[in-house]
């Protein structure tokens, strides 16, 4: 029985690891795409059009209220 908790307590840093490494991944990915953006002119409105999504969904992701998933 003890051997089970530590594995659970070991399992759960691993994800807490994972889940910080994600979410820097993903604010890295954000910020690159913002600067991307800057950079050649275009709105959220635009990057929406050629992605085939809302504006608002890009706003969304890109101001990091939505799982990139």
């Amino acid at each position: 029985m003890g051997f089970r908790q530590r594995v659970s307590a070991d399992h759960k840093g691993t994800e807490a690891r994972i889940d910080e490494e994600m979410y820097g991944l993903v604010t890295q990915l954000t910020n690159e795409i913002n600067w991307l953006m800057k950079e050649r002119g275009l709105s959220r409105a635009d990057l929406a059009a050629r992605m085939g999504v809302s504006p608002g969904r890009v706003s969304q992701i890109l101001g990091g209220r939505r799982n990139l998933t």
